[in-house]
């Protein structure tokens, strides 16, 4: 419930995908850290290397979503319009 309500007021707050991509990250690798230092997870023999490939790209992705996510690109022509002032015309 608590992280329901945190997530709905990050959305508030921020942009969707940047809020998605640190929810994802953060989704990826505190469940990944309890399993391996807490609960005695091990990677199976042989899987090492491939899955601290996998688990960095996933996080690497993730967090060039929410950097490139929050620059937002110049106004274009229409959007120059729309941000004008109106006047009033004799």
């Amino acid at each position: 419930m608590a992280a329901t309500v945190v997530f709905a007021m990050a959305l508030q707050k921020g942009s969707p995908t940047t809020v998605s991509a640190v929810m994802f990250t953060t989704n990826t690798v505190a469940p990944s850290l309890v399993g391996l230092l807490v609960l005695g997870d091990r990677i199976r023999p042989g899987f090492a290397v491939a899955g601290g490939i996998g688990f960095v790209m996933a996080v690497v992705g993730a967090i060039a979503l929410a950097h490139y996510a929050s620059m937002s690109p110049p106004p274009g022509p229409t959007e120059r319009r729309a941000n004008r002032p109106l006047t009033a015309r004799a």
